[in-house]
């Protein structure tokens, strides 16, 4: 990408200085002299959850997996390695194991009970200390977390009872809009062959048969009502040259339908080539009624477009919040970063950003939780929004990478500050005003991809150019599977 990477974070916690904080030599001697050292196999239980005293544990070699049951899942709390502890908080409070740690490798650790925990405070003060400050902020982390988890489990409670309440009328307005099209069509084959014969006549001024005059002008129409709106200035060339035409054929009011015609796409051209076939004294109430009907028809179409909205944003908003599954599962991440766009829209409207999809083919799906893996869409790309001016650009990109799936998120603000790029995957750390941010959307950016889903992710920023890059491992990853 021509910039140079600032930041990894792993599952080693590098940003969780506090909250996961590594153990030095000095220490973990320490710890070895007044502890149990024990070795485990992968996937061999180290402690479990409501059973037994609670215990302190240091890793020396290998990793350990935390995980917590939450309605009926097992949750990921933490990746340790060596030098990282555990188990402290729930020694002190003398409670069981609040959570279940399972070796991921073969894994080496030391063991302390409740009074060789406190030799160790009284012979190494300076590591009392470290493990204090990690008990206070996971405490604070556990909290805030758990604040998040309600917040988040209301919000799905209001999703799933407003797309129930907005698909029935909006399908009901779906269905309305595509019966008035249909009797549009109905009301225009009635006319053309009711008209018809009145209205068109030869040069020597017999009934003329029936003209394709309004087929022609019908076509047109739908043409540009299929494409929208179109240019402004396009349009408003086309009323200014309708008006022009229907003054010279002394229709009383033309700007009253030059306004509907140009909407829907005719030109004085095509205009002339209907009115050149009728009696002039009828020209001008055939303006009228071609008017209406554009109008009606450009009405019909809006009606099935906003209704189309409707429903698609309710799905959208189903499938994002994954509303009617729970737990692992094949993730399509393309379907989760288009429904993550669709629900950020009207953000990027707000300041005419403009946000590009660059998503590779045959990305295969990745196992994970979509809710989870959309949160983490939803931070990225409101953090690009929020650091961006008025006319800025976010490029969203998929690709393979070995046997991860890439998913970069990429802006042209003005880049995240030097001084702060080490500390932004911290907990409670954001630069936001107060009351603008509580500094835990990117921890759990963190937390979702290294810890749930046995990913990383990295950023490089400079002016001008930041991008947090995301990678998942296509098949589930070792810290996945959550045996018995």
């Amino acid at each position: 990408m021509g910039t140079r990477e600032i930041h990894q974070a792993t599952a080693s916690g590098t940003f969780d200085a506090q909250l996961f904080p590594k153990l030095i030599d000095e220490h973990l001697r320490c710890v070895l002299e007044v502890g149990e050292a024990i070795s485990l196999e992968p996937g061999e239980p180290l402690f479990q959850e409501g059973k037994g005293s609670a215990d302190f544990y240091v890793v020396l070699e290998g990793r350990l997996k935390v995980t917590q049951r939450v309605s009926d899942e097992d949750q990921v709390l933490a990746v340790h390695e060596a030098g990282e502890f555990t188990g402290a908080a729930d020694m002190l409070t003398g409670d069981a194991a609040s959570a279940t740690g399972r070796a991921l490798e073969p894994t080496r650790v030391v063991r302390l009970g409740i009074d060789e925990l406190r030799q160790l405070i009284g012979d190494c003060p300076e590591l009392g200390s470290i493990i204090l400050r990690a008990i206070t902020q996971r405490s604070n982390t556990e909290f805030a977390l758990a604040l998040q988890k309600e917040k988040m489990a209301a919000l799905g409670k209001l999703a799933a009872g407003l797309a129930h309440e907005l698909n029935n009328p909006a399908a009901a307005a779906g269905r309305a809009a595509d019966a008035l099209l249909q009797a549009l069509e109905r009301f225009d084959g009635l006319a053309s062959r009711i008209l018809t014969p009145t209205l068109f006549r030869t040069d020597d001024g017999a009934p003329a048969p029936p003209d394709d005059g309004f087929q022609a002008l019908r076509a047109t129409v739908e043409r540009a009502l299929a494409d929208g709106d179109g240019d402004p200035l396009e349009v408003s060339d086309r009323e200014d040259a309708l008006v022009d035409y229907l003054e010279a054929q002394g229709d009383d009011d033309p700007y009253c339908s030059a306004s509907s015609l140009a909407s829907g796409g005719v030109t004085a051209g095509t205009l002339d080539a209907l009115l050149t076939r009728i009696e002039p004294e009828r020209r001008q109430e055939v303006v009228a009624w071609t008017a209406a009907d554009v109008e009606l028809r450009r009405l019909a179409h809006d009606l099935a477009e906003a209704t189309g909205r409707i429903s698609g944003l309710v799905q959208a908003m189903k499938a994002y919040s994954f509303l009617d599954q729970g737990g692992r599962g094949e993730v399509d991440l393309h379907r989760g970063l288009r429904h993550t766009a669709t629900i950020l829209g009207h953000k990027l409207r707000s300041k005419s950003l403009s946000l590009e999809l660059h998503l590779a083919e045959d990305v295969p799906f990745v196992s994970g939780y979509g809710g989870e893996l959309n949160q983490v869409w939803t931070n990225l790309i409101h953090n690009a929004i929020q650091a961006l001016e008025e006319d800025g650009t976010i490029t969203l990109d998929t690709a393979i990478e070995g046997s991860d799936v890439l998913v970069r998120v990429t802006d042209n603000g003005p880049g995240i500050p030097d001084e702060v790029q080490g500390r932004i995957f911290e907990p409670f750390f954001t630069t936001k005003a107060v009351g603008e941010g509580t500094g835990l959307g990117l921890e759990a950016v963190r937390r979702i991809v290294v810890d749930r889903h046995g990913g990383t992710i990295r950023f490089s920023s400079r002016p001008g150019f930041t991008a947090f890059e995301v990678r998942l491992p296509i098949a589930p990853p070792i810290s996945s599977g959550d045996q018995p």
